[in-house]
């Protein structure tokens, strides 16, 4: 009984496909999709976590003399007495209604089969969501200035509000070419190129600033998502050594098949261009009491060329400044791009027949193989100065790692 749900969703399905040439495929397709689960029926941020139903009352004692017995049970709330208690709502206020995120998706591709068992496909994928959930403070300050902020508040009595709103608003284009080759000759791959770039207009729930730095003011939250990576190029391939029984070259002779025949060499390799981060403060300019991702002015491109990009300088810091009083600061959301990276993994396998019915796998594993490194996002505070401001210290993928393996199959 606490959300009211939706019965009236149409969530058509369209698809398409239409032979062009004797190896050459025309496909499209068009869906709509409710993202049902988002309807938080079970999540904190629902009505009834809200006094006089919750609440975090504190009780001092004297570390001697307990304040609290099960005999005496609860003691009575007064509800007056928790000023500044946080309040939890679902859209506009005290509506139980939230409007299930609707999800449009549609693609176009052409596939042709090339000789050599190849092939090729080239597509146009799209998506655009709406009602998408977002969390906004709709007791956070209205008007910046000076002066007290929890009095300047439309509810003084309480603390910062976490409001469900369905207004979100996201869409998603790509560019995406794939080549496959299925299994001939010993070799096998499949390489995927995608060029994409995604934009929504709330920051996702899913991470640490969920909250607009102004709350009565979501369009300033439009730009790139956190996950939008405009480049990535993704390669997996095996390929058996041509090296053994049935293969060109000693093929006869059963200790070099034993030793030197059946070994595959595969791997995974990526390249991927950076996410994009914020470039922010870590105070509140605004004096409005908000508990967002407070953002910098800027007065300048940051984006360094690539050849000027280091690890100790990824950014010109010098086109961003602390926000005048009593503003919030003018930096677009996700407008610096962060470092992109280079992974290579690698692995040799053999599989050694020890009867009909039993046979072992060795495997030799190499992650990260090239040691290549790959960085983690710069400091985005501003207010960190030079010498930390941009500045990376730390990497997300391991260096080289080794790794023996033995399966044994029965």
């Amino acid at each position: 009984g606490l959300v009211k749900t939706d019965k009236d969703d149409f969530a058509p399905r369209i698809g398409l496909a239409y032979r062009l040439m004797s190896n050459t495929v025309l496909r499209a397709g068009y869906g709509r999709f409710f993202m049902y689960q988002e309807t938080r029926t079970g999540d904190p941020f629902q009505l009834y976590y809200n006094l006089p139903f919750v609440a975090e009352p504190s009780f001092n004692t004297d570390g001697v003399t307990p304040i609290l017995t099960v005999s005496g049970g609860f003691p009575a709330i007064d509800p007056t007495t928790l000023t500044g208690g946080s309040v939890t709502t679902s859209a506009e206020g005290a509506d139980t209604h939230l409007h299930a995120p609707v999800l449009d998706e549609w693609n176009l591709n052409v596939q042709h089969e090339l000789p050599g068992n190849l092939l090729v496909e080239v597509a146009y994928v799209g998506s655009k969501a709406t009602h998408l959930q977002a969390i906004l403070d709709l007791n956070q300050d209205p008007t910046p200035g000076p002066g007290d902020i929890q009095s300047r508040r439309p509810l003084p009595q309480f603390g910062s509000f976490n409001n469900l709103v369905d207004i979100g608003n996201s869409n998603y284009h790509s560019l995406q070419l794939k080549v496959d080759k299925r299994a001939s000759h010993g070799l096998s791959f499949l390489s995927a190129f995608t060029f994409s770039k995604s934009i929504n207009d709330q920051p996702e729930i899913c991470c640490s600033s969920p909250t607009p730095q102004n709350s009565y003011d979501l369009a300033a939250e439009r730009g790139l998502s956190d996950f939008d990576q405009r480049f990535r190029w993704v390669t997996s391939f095996d390929y058996q050594l041509p090296i053994g029984k049935g293969q060109p070259y000693l093929s006869n002779g059963h200790v070099a098949d034993l030793i030197l025949g059946g070994w595959h060499l595969g791997g995974i390799i990526a390249l991927h261009t950076g996410f994009y981060f914020t470039p922010q403060v870590g105070f509140d300019p605004s004096n409005t009491g908000s508990i967002g991702m407070t953002r910098a002015d800027q007065v300048c491109n940051g984006n360094l060329p690539r050849g000027q990009r280091t690890v100790t300088n990824w950014i010109n810091i010098h086109c961003y400044q602390d926000p005048e009083q009593y503003t919030f600061g003018n930096a677009g959301k996700n407008s610096l791009e962060g470092p992109g990276a280079v992974t290579s993994d690698m692995s040799l396998r053999k599989v050694f027949g020890i009867t009909e019915r039993v046979n072992m796998e060795f495997r030799f594993e190499l992650f990260n193989a090239f040691n290549h490194p790959v960085f983690a996002q710069p400091d985005p505070f501003e207010d960190d100065g030079e010498g930390s401001f941009g500045v990376i210290t730390s990497t997300t993928v391991p260096n080289r790692q080794l790794q023996f393996g033995l399966k044994l199959n029965f």
